[in-house]
């Protein structure tokens, strides 16, 4: 009886907006603060495209089709709130938005599962403070609306099943299409998802009113979608099983707390009767969506892992609650033994005191752009050309797309991924090819070059003509905080 009055439903609510609110301190505090990252780069160029023609066909020429969903937000928010690249606060607000709103759903999905309020607080704690979550919400990208709508859609997904209501399946589709069309990690959810449907749909028993309509209906757009799919990542590609291995520092690092509570979770879940369905629901979910994000990613990009975390934290909480309370014998004294451990456990994960700055993910660089772009216009001249191998960010920074140096950020050898229609994919930017370009731009010309830590081993030779020549001198060098976050402008 104690535990019921002290976690009511009353109690509840409160403890949940409290943890929103503070969710919402630490998402918007100094929000235009850290800079721009290149990746930001790509979806605020797209929405300079969207502010100025309706539509992402970018100065190539080509159409950016990723991410189109949070593409539009962005513009959106630009539009509404002003943009400024030396504090792209309003480029980020979308992302802030839903990774407050994610606190909410992460909570409902846990309550729905496994109707716990404590566990379900403890979920909403965990995605409130947890820096991971804190960093991407602050980031002009759709990994965040991709973890929004995949927990929402397993939300979804167990109304369903209670339910029986088809209008809650293709809602749950629906969600999962908006989680594609924020980021292409969406996509490797479309798989497990279309399964789960499929499950959802034949284990039903009773009345089927509109139960085939369904079935067709959520299949073929599963289906399309699964297609997509695999095009999106094709030239990852879907054989590259090497890649998968790669993740694994992540899932043992960063997401250590993480990956362990849920395998221990998922573990006793299953072992439980009442709670093997909706474990099994999202043990599903999560390891056919694990294995098709890190097999067909095509490049060890970690914070594609970055949408699994609640659907992880929702699993390992059940678990934790459930062992501590068939240990202890005492409901009451579980949930405050629960409680503790999860603090414990995440304890080194978690931010509660608002900062500007956040690491994204390991080996994930982030030179210090603004600051070397403000540089760059303190110090420039009329007729200056930058050069870099971050178009994107010339445009964004500058207002023009200046000479693209040809370097994949992805894996090596990927550099025509970045060429349309003979320029720059992003900015629609001339192309240097490589260091004879350069030489002879050099004595013909006048302006600055952007060379950050990844650029520095992968364009050697370019770096080495840079140090060399004695026309060029280093005017600006940031250390950052580890080899690929340094930076170093030159002038020519």
């Amino acid at each position: 009886m104690t535990e019921k009055i002290f976690f009511s439903a009353k109690v509840a609510v409160v403890a949940l907006f409290a943890l929103a609110l503070s969710a919402t301190a630490l998402r918007f505090y100094s929000l235009g603060e850290q800079s721009l990252w290149i990746d930001e780069g790509y979806t605020i160029n797209a929405a300079l495209s969207i502010a100025e023609e309706g539509v992402p066909v970018l100065p190539s020429g080509a159409v950016y089709s990723h991410s189109v969903l949070s593409s539009y937000l962005v513009a959106l928010s630009m539009k509404v709130f002003a943009f400024d690249p030396f504090s792209p606060w309003s480029a980020r607000v979308p992302a802030a938005l839903f990774g407050c709103a994610l606190v909410f759903v992460s909570y409902a999905l846990a309550q729905r599962l496994f109707r716990d309020r404590l566990g379900s607080l403890l979920v909403a704690f965990i995605v409130s403070f947890s820096s991971l979550e804190i960093a991407w919400s602050r980031q002009a990208r759709g990994i965040i609306l991709v973890s929004f709508f995949v927990v929402s859609a397993l939300w979804l997904f167990a109304k369903y099943l209670d339910s029986r209501k088809p209008s809650h399946a293709w809602a749950s589709l629906g969600a999962i299409v908006l989680g594609a069309l924020s980021h292409p990690v969406g996509f490797a959810f479309v798989p497990a998802h279309a399964a789960l449907l499929l499950w959802g749909h034949f284990s039903q028993r009773g009345d089927r009113k509109g139960g085939f309509a369904a079935l067709v209906g959520y299949t073929a757009i599963s289906v399309a979608l699964g297609l997509f799919a695999v095009e999106i990542f094709r030239e990852g590609g879907l054989r590259e099983f090497a890649y998968a291995a790669r993740f694994l520092p992540f899932l043992f690092g960063d997401m250590l707390p993480f990956t362990v509570l849920a395998s221990c979770g998922a573990a006793v879940g299953l072992a439980l009767k009442e709670a093997r369905r909706p474990t099994a629901a999202i043990l599903a979910l999560v390891s056919g969506s694990l294995i098709v994000a890190t097999i067909g990613s095509g490049a060890t990009q970690y914070r594609y892992l970055i949408p699994f975390l609640p659907l992880m934290a929702v699993l390992g909480i059940y678990g934790a609650r459930q062992l501590l309370t068939f240990i202890l014998k005492d409901r009451l004294l579980a949930s405050f033994a629960s409680a503790l451990s999860v603090l414990a456990i995440f304890f080194s994960s978690l931010t509660f005191v608002p900062k500007s700055e956040y690491r994204l993910e390991f080996g994930s660089p982030q030179p210090d752009f603004k600051s070397t772009f403000r540089k760059i216009r303190e110090l420039g001249a009329q007729g200056d050309l930058v050069i870099s191998p971050y178009a994107q960010l010339h445009r964004v920074y500058l207002g023009e797309p200046g000479r693209w140096l040809l370097m994949s950020i992805g894996k090596k050898g990927d550099e025509s991924k970045g060429v349309a229609n003979g320029v720059d994919y992003y900015a629609g930017a001339p192309i240097l090819y490589g260091v004879d370009s350069l030489r002879e731009l050099v004595p013909t010309g006048h302006g600055f070059v952007v060379i950050d830590g990844m650029a520095r081993y992968r364009l050697a030779q370019i770096v080495s003509y840079l140090e060399s020549d004695p026309g060029i001198s280093l005017v600006y060098h940031d250390s950052g905080e580890s080899e690929d976050s340094k930076i170093w402008l030159y002038r020519f």
